[in-house]
């Protein structure tokens, strides 16, 4: 079998043997990292609209990019600044908000608190995407409105991960209210 021909065979063939096998467990772990992370986006309606707040343009256009590998087709605006996202958020109603902290013009977090207490009936679904890794960063962001926080650099997995427990939260949340 394999395993004969691997003991049997000389070094360049092994290593040969070993390179490919290496590829074949890095194919296969990247394929059950993206159906994970489909599984864990799939709680939340594909159809919704998103408002996403990141000022770096690579930044936003990877969010957008990543919300649409996880399925989202809904309506999904960007905002680079907080006068944007106050633009949108004016004319608009959201279902899911994925804020950055720090912004040119203000802070995600500032802009967040008052969105959803100006909104306490129906507070929406948030997540914190920062570079901000400091526990008084999460707690804070967590008492601001966020259901979760996400530490970037992050991959697809952990976005769908963060997103769909800010999504169970935020259900939670309001059923707690309709009780």
């Amino acid at each position: 079998g394999v395993l004969e021909e691997y003991v049997e065979g000389d070094l360049k063939t092994r290593t040969r043997q070993m390179h490919l096998f290496q590829r074949l467990v890095r194919w296969w772990a990247m394929k059950l990292t993206e159906q994970l992370a489909a599984k864990n986006a799939s709680k939340i309606p594909k159809d919704i609209p998103i408002l996403v707040l990141e000022d770096i343009e690579s930044m936003r256009e990877e969010l957008l990019f990543a919300l649409g590998e996880l399925g989202f087709n809904g309506a999904i605006d960007a905002a680079g600044s907080i006068a944007e996202a106050k633009s949108y958020l004016d004319k608009k109603e959201y279902s899911f908000l994925l804020f950055d902290w720090q912004l040119p013009d203000g802070s995600g977090v500032k802009l967040l608190n008052e969105y959803q207490r100006g909104h306490a009936q129906k507070r929406i679904p948030a997540l914190m995407c920062t570079s901000k890794d400091k526990v008084d960063n999460i707690l804070e962001a967590l008492r601001s409105g966020a259901h979760n926080y996400l530490i970037k650099p992050f991959t697809l997995e952990m976005l769908a991960e963060k997103m769909a427990y800010a999504w169970d939260v935020s259900m939670r949340e309001k059923k707690q209210e309709d009780e």
